[in-house]
């Protein structure tokens, strides 16, 4: 949904009202990508293998799916061998913080849903094989957090204040900054234009923007997966970051029969498309009721 929107500002995506309202191509982007290998290598270890995650994600890549230049640079070092901590930290001395690692732990919070803790530690792990830097690591954690709670049904406003909750008491405060201007921009009488949200948190490829734009959109919009997403996507920017997050919470709390059927159908279905997607998520259901369903 939202890679027509990347790289748009939210002006240019006004005269394409059909962006954030139908499914555009249908093609997905590096943050499938990404969480495919993450899915698969959960199936494959019940746990974060660090070695076999940076092999997946440099066998699996494939540039035209819209990686920023630096992630491109770290990928390319893991596809070509090199250790994952010399190929993270030669690209970004500090390591990075980019959005890249935060939507591909949506498989993480979905398996350990049960045990934040250990979302936490598994989401923060698989983060650190490409964005070392500890606000790169915290986006995952976020996430992993958020689709976790998701999971168990619990509603998008007492949620937000959980999610709060077990980042504080994790000692993740990175983006506790951003998250009050998430409240202050919901308790606005009326409900502001893509341009004022981009306005506050921004749309570029970080985590500090990403992150809260996404978080604000499953607030805005807590009852509807067509909204929150379709919003999204008119933020442009880093657009299918942004939606993709929102996609995958909005989806875990509402299920596959809350995303619009013409959006379903529309998306890519080659071998490693919608179907394989789905079925990934059937398989980390039966490892999560096998192994700690009870």
């Amino acid at each position: 949904m939202g890679r027509p929107a990347k790289e748009r500002t939210p002006a240019e995506l006004e005269a394409r009202p059909d962006i954030g309202e139908e499914m555009v191509g249908g093609f997905y982007t590096e943050d499938t990508e990404m969480m495919i290998s993450v899915a698969e290598m959960l199936l494959t270890y019940a746990r974060t293998d660090q070695n076999d995650l940076a092999t997946r994600l440099g066998e699996n890549l494939h540039p035209m799916r819209g990686y920023n230049p630096g992630a491109l640079e770290v990928l390319y070092r893991l596809q070509q061998g090199m250790d994952w901590r010399d190929a993270n930290t030669e690209v970004f001395e500090s390591g990075s913080y980019g959005i890249g690692g935060t939507p591909r732990a949506t498989p993480v919070g979905l398996l350990f849903h049960h045990d934040l803790d250990a979302a936490i530690e598994e989401a923060d792990l698989q983060a650190e094989v490409t964005h070392s830097h500890p606000i790169g690591r915290a986006g995952a954690i976020t996430m992993a957090v958020a689709v976790g709670l998701a999971v168990q049904r619990i509603p998008f406003g007492q949620a937000f204040h959980q999610l709060q909750e077990t980042l504080s008491h994790a000692g993740v405060d990175d983006l506790t900054p951003y998250f009050d201007r998430i409240w202050k921009l919901l308790s606005e009488g009326e409900a502001p234009t893509p341009q004022a949200v981009v306005d506050v948190f921004g749309h570029n490829l970080t985590v500090q923007t990403c992150v809260p734009a996404a978080l604000y959109c499953t607030q805005r919009y807590p009852e509807s997966y067509a909204k929150a997403v379709g919003f999204a996507c008119k933020l442009g920017g880093d657009a299918d970051s942004i939606a993709s997050i929102v996609g995958a919470i909005q989806g875990t709390f509402h299920g596959v029969n809350g995303i619009p059927k013409a959006w379903l159908a529309g998306l890519e279905n080659e071998e490693r498309g919608r179907d394989h997607a789905l079925d990934l998520a059937q398989r980390l259901y039966a490892m999560w009721q096998e192994r700690f369903g009870g």
